[in-house]
């Protein structure tokens, strides 16, 4: 029995921007397609498997994003791949949270996160975050002299937060003590 004809990585491209010209989806400014697996390796005669190694390769550019109601969608195009920005380095670091807590991060936790990607120290937030997560403990003790400075210095604290003391990692309280996780990296 014969093979069919491998698909060329030009004819990939050129299918990709013809699905662009017909669907196109703006997304982080560029006009993206969105993917459907299945029914793109069927119509193009390949397995899903080879489509998703295809897609990998340059000059191809894949991005993951939710519709509206949350399903998620890869979306493709050709051209040269952005440096990583706040929503990129954010979902590497809800990846770490992830894998350490076995809990996923909602919508208001990612919000956090793309939060302190922007203003944690340029290409350091990812080693910062882990830091955090290897070290909740020492996090924990950092927001409590947080407090106790901020007590000194005249301000009220939340009386309900002062008393809570976060066993696990919670995204929200490190996008509330930024600068004790640059420190408590910085001393790790």
């Amino acid at each position: 029995m014969a093979r069919p004809p491998k698909l060329k990585p030009e004819e990939l491209i050129a299918w990709i921007k013809t699905r662009i010209g017909s669907k196109p989806i703006e997304h982080e400014g560029h006009t993206w397609m969105a993917m459907d697996q299945p029914a793109d390796a069927a119509e193009l005669g390949i397995s899903e498997r080879t489509l998703r190694t295809m897609i990998n390769v340059p000059p191809i550019v894949k991005a993951r994003t939710t519709y509206m109601d949350g399903t998620p969608v890869v979306l493709l195009r050709v051209g040269t791949p952005e440096p990583d920005n706040a929503r990129m380095i954010a979902r590497k670091m809800a990846n770490i949270f992830r894998k350490r807590t076995g809990l996923d991060t909602g919508q208001h936790a990612f919000g956090c996160l793309v939060g302190l990607v922007e203003i944690w120290p340029k290409g350091r937030q990812v080693d910062i975050f882990r830091t955090v997560m290897d070290d909740w403990p020492g996090f924990m003790a950092g927001v409590q002299c947080a407090d106790m400075d901020a007590e000194l210095a005249g301000k009220v604290l939340d009386p309900a937060l002062k008393e809570r003391f976060y066993g696990k990692p919670v995204i929200a309280l490190i996008r509330k003590y930024p600068a004790v996780a640059v420190e408590l990296h910085n001393m790790a």
